[in-house]
């Protein structure tokens, strides 16, 4: 059996706004305008992701499992105590439910 490269995910709202949220933001921070054409690329790719993942409470969306790392890399960074220090959500939470 062949593993599958895709992981589906289906995500209640609040949650899939505070991911998008995050990976907006992180799209921005890591990726400004300006950089070169890989980095500009993955700031795209992550702003599509982004749209992708605000949508996941209507219908399951299929995430390419090499995505899932820059996802999480997105919400560690956007709910740390450096980026969001009042936000009181925990990032660790958000990203149990990409499993």
């Amino acid at each position: 059996m062949m593993k599958t490269k895709r992981q589906p995910l289906k995500l209640e709202a609040e949650a899939a706004r505070q991911i998008a949220t995050s990976v907006l933001a992180y799209a921005d921070a890591a990726y400004p305008p300006g950089g070169s054409e890989c980095a500009q690329a993955t700031h795209q790719t992550l702003k599509e992701l982004a749209v992708k993942i605000s949508r996941s409470h209507d219908a399951a969306i299929n995430l390419k499992k090499r995505q899932l790392p820059l996802i999480k890399a997105a919400i560690r960074w956007y709910y740390s105590e450096e980026a969001q220090p009042q936000s009181g959500i925990d990032p660790e939470s958000l990203i149990l439910q990409l499993q």
